[in-house]
């Protein structure tokens, strides 16, 4: 997916809405040195056919590579990143609150959370 103005707005955006939340990416050396990344950490697609937000834990039946970012974009939509669960825990109330208020930005209505993965 190339980076036009439409997806380039949309990456400010999130990263304005991140950076007044305090919330952190986390890179895969974050993901490798943790004991359990499945349990402390996830990521999220921006998924543009079907209009929403979605959760995977990092290793998922449905969305198994690991590295998520700006730069796995595809023409179906792109990768967030990586985050913690605490973290967006203890700032949205749930990961779900969370995702819906980045669909809110984007003005997606399908947000939700992997069901096969559980997150």
């Amino acid at each position: 997916m190339p980076l036009t103005p439409g997806l380039h707005t949309h990456i400010q955006t999130l990263i304005n809405f991140f950076n007044r939340n305090n919330v952190d990416l986390f890179s895969i050396n974050d993901i490798l040195n943790c004991n359990n990344p499945n349990d402390n950490f996830f990521k999220i697609y921006i998924n543009y056919p079907n209009s929403g937000v979605i959760t995977h834990k990092p290793i998922c039946p449905d969305r198994p590579n690991l590295v998520a970012g700006y730069g796995d974009a595809t023409n179906n939509g792109f990768w967030i990143g990586m985050f913690s669960k605490a973290q967006i825990n203890n700032t949205f109330g749930s990961i779900q609150n969370f995702v819906n208020q980045i669909g809110n930005l984007l003005q997606l209505n399908n947000n939700s959370l992997c069901q096969r993965c559980r997150v």
